[in-house]
């Protein structure tokens, strides 16, 4: 008598070949859209961090050109410089600080300070923009580097226009150091777009009116007098009068 076979309960080979396939189907599924989890988010935090940086980066230069001061009678201190022959702009103005300001922590009631915004190569290569900053009277024996700040990183673009108001029309350059300008209106562009890297991914334009004038002579009194040199109350010498114990010298 032949006994009746068992059916076997164990998987063919081909099974499990085709369960392996479709688990590795479901796991790589599952990896791609982890990964496309992941880059978004970075994508997002790098673009949310530009954005960030950028709104530091307007409201610095905003807060620089509303509290613009000049002095026409110590010009030296005071002057208005501004280059847009390069690629980018150039900025440096004296100017009185709000608390808020980038930095200002490091110079207690300083308020008073040039600043000056200029475009150098960041670590990676690529253009950042960076503030330096120091109180308008710094010793003259203080060599220190100005303590330097990025405020934008990946840059793209920063331009300056000026506005002129007897010509009526905005000037790409302003060469008078001891005026200043009625408007200033730059443009900031920080990183690139993913699906077009020659455009930038944060764009900002802004127009800020310069509500200080130029203080003139007249207005100021005695000229500021050089390091070292004691006060004193008399009145500058005339040329015409003789010398003390002397007689006039003649002609």
């Amino acid at each position: 008598m032949i006994a009746a076979r068992r059916p076997s309960g164990a998987f063919t080979l081909l099974e499990v070949m085709l369960a392996l396939g479709i688990l590795m189907m479901v796991l790589t599924v599952i990896y791609s859209t982890w990964m496309a989890i992941l880059r978004s988010k970075v994508a997002a935090d790098r673009a949310a961090l530009q954005a960030q940086r950028s709104r530091i980066a307007v409201r610095a230069l905003e807060d620089a050109l509303e509290g613009v001061q000049v002095f026409q009678q110590n010009q030296p201190y005071y002057a208005f410089l501004a280059d847009t022959g390069s690629q980018f702009a150039f900025l440096s103005l004296a100017s009185r600080l709000p608390q808020a300001f980038p930095g200002s922590g490091l110079f207690g009631d300083q308020t008073l300070r040039r600043v000056t915004f200029q475009v150098e190569s960041g670590t990676n290569g690529r253009p950042q923009l960076v503030l330096r900053q120091y109180p308008l009277l710094l010793a003259t024996n203080v060599v220190d580097e100005a303590y330097p700040i990025v405020l934008a990183s990946d840059l793209t673009d920063f331009l300056l226009e000026f506005w002129d108001a007897r010509r009526g029309e905005w000037l790409s350059e302003w060469v008078y150091t001891n005026q200043l300008p009625p408007v200033v209106r730059f443009l900031l562009g920080v990183g690139q777009r993913p699906d077009n890297p020659s455009l930038p991914q944060t764009l900002q334009v802004r127009t800020v009116a310069l509500s200080a004038t130029p203080v003139p002579f007249e207005l100021q009194g005695r000229p500021m007098r050089a390091p070292g040199t004691p006060p004193t109350n008399q009145p500058p010498p005339n040329p015409n009068e003789p010398p003390p114990g002397g007689d006039p010298v003649a002609p």
